[in-house]
C-alpha cells in the first residue's frame, strides 16, 4: 500500500514538473526573443568597474538625522537628494535634505540640510549658509526646476508640513517665495516633480502626499490594532493610518500657481500613500503624462487628455499593480527607453 502510495506520489510530481515546464515555455515567465536587428555590446577582456565611497574625500561629510528606535513612519524615512547647478557652471551641485526626529520637533528643533558647490576637481565646499537654506523644514525631498523662467534653477523642498520654494536669486542665494507662490501644502510631502503638462512654457508642479500625520496625535507602538504584529508592538504605518491626498500646482506664469487637483482629476480622493512622482509622455502625444509610486496602495498613471485634465489608467495600463494583481511597496521611480 505504501508503495502504491510513493509511486502515484511520484508521478504527480513528474507531470507537476513537466506541466510547470510546459507553462513556462507558453505562458510569460520566459521572456521573448530581442527586436530583430537590435544591436547588442559585449565586453571582454577588460575588469568589471569597482565603486569606492569617496564622499569623505570629496569633501562631503553631512550625515542625515535619524532615530534608531524608529517609533514613527516618518523616522523610517530617508533623505531626499537633489541635484541642481544653482550657479550654472556647467557641473552639478548637490543639495542634501534632513529632518530632525519627532522628538526634536516637538521641542522645536530642526535638522540642517546641506548644499555642496562642485570645485570641478572632484572635490565639493559647503556652501549652504551662504545660500541660505539650511532648515527649510522637516524635510523629506523635492524637485528641482526653473519654475520663473528667469534661467536660475529653483529648489522646491517636500516637508512634513509646509513644502518650501526657493527662488533661484542668481548670486549663490536662495529666497523662500512659498507664501508668494501658493505651494506650501502642509502635509507630509514626499515627492515632488516639475513638469509643463499644458505646453505653455511654464513648468507646473506635482507633489505627492503620503499619511496623514499630526503632532497632536501620534500614531505610538501598539497604539492601533494595526500597530501590532504577531502579539509586538511595532510601528504604524502606512496601512491603519490615513492616506494624503495628492496635489497639482498649475504654474500661472507670474510667480504664482494654482491648486488645480481636482479640476485636473489628479487630488488622489482614495487617499493613497503617495511617494515617488515623475513626468513623462508615455504614450508620444506630446503632452506630458504623470506617474505616482504609491506605497502599499495601486500606483497611479494619468493620461494627459490634452484639455487640462487627466484620466487615471493605471490598471488598463498594467502599472497600478503586480502582475499577481496585489498592491507593491512602490516608493521611488526611474524612467527609461
Amino acid at each position: 500500500m505504501n508503495r502504491v502510495i510513493r509511486n502515484s506520489l511520484f508521478g504527480f510530481l513528474q507531470f507537476s514538473q513537466l506541466l510547470y515546464q510546459g507553462q513556462g515555455q507558453a505562458g510569460h515567465d520566459v521572456a521573448p526573443p530581442p527586436p530583430a536587428g537590435l544591436r547588442t555590446e559585449s565586453c571582454k577582456g577588460r575588469p568589471v568597474p569597482q565603486l569606492e565611497d569617496i564622499a569623505e574625500k570629496a569633501g562631503i561629510h553631512f550625515r542625515h538625522v535619524y532615530s534608531p528606535e524608529k517609533k514613527y513612519i516618518p523616522e523610517s524615512m530617508s533623505g531626499g537628494v537633489l541635484l541642481i547647478d544653482y550657479d550654472r557652471d556647467g557641473s552639478p551641485d548637490i543639495y542634501f535634505t534632513n529632518a530632525p526626529t519627532i522628538e526634536m520637533a516637538m521641542k522645536h528643533q530642526s535638522a540642517r540640510g546641506a548644499l555642496y558647490h562642485n570645485n570641478h576637481d572632484g572635490t565639493f565646499s559647503d556652501v549652504t549658509d551662504k545660500a541660505g537654506i539650511a532648515t527649510p523644514c522637516f524635510a523629506n525631498g523635492g524637485a528641482v526646476g526653473d519654475y520663473n523662467n528667469d534661467g536660475w534653477p529653483d529648489l522646491y523642498i517636500t516637508c512634513l508640513g509646509a513644502n518650501v520654494l526657493y527662488r533661484n536669486n542668481g548670486n549663490g542665494t536662495f529666497t523662500d517665495v512659498t507664501a508668494k507662490a501658493g505651494v506650501g501644502d502642509a502635509r507630509n510631502s514626499t515627492g515632488a516633480a516639475f513638469g509643463d503638462y499644458d505646453n505653455d512654457g511654464f513648468v507646473d508642479l506635482m507633489v505627492t502626499n503620503y499619511v496623514d500625520f499630526r503632532f497632536d496625535n501620534l500614531p505610538a507602538f501598539g497604539k492601533l490594532p494595526t500597530c501590532t504584529f504577531r502579539g509586538l508592538d511595532v510601528q504604524c504605518g502606512p496601512r491603519g493610518l490615513k492616506g494624503a491626498a495628492d496635489t497639482l500646482y498649475h504654474n500661472n506664469a507670474d510667480g504664482t500657481f494654482s491648486d488645480v487637483s481636482k479640476s485636473a482629476g489628479v487630488d488622489d480622493p482614495n487617499g493613497y500613500f503617495g511617494l515617488g512622482v515623475t513626468w513623462v509622455d508615455f504614450n508620444n502625444t506630446g503632452r506630458s503624462d504623470i506617474f505616482i509610486a504609491n506605497d502599499a496602495t495601486p500606483n497611479y498613471l494619468y493620461k494627459n487628455e490634452g484639455n487640462g485634465k487627466f484620466t487615471e489608467i493605471g490598471l488598463e495600463s498594467g502599472t497600478a499593480v503586480s502582475q499577481d494583481g496585489t498592491e507593491q511597496a512602490s516608493m521611488g521611480v526611474a524612467i527609461g527607453d
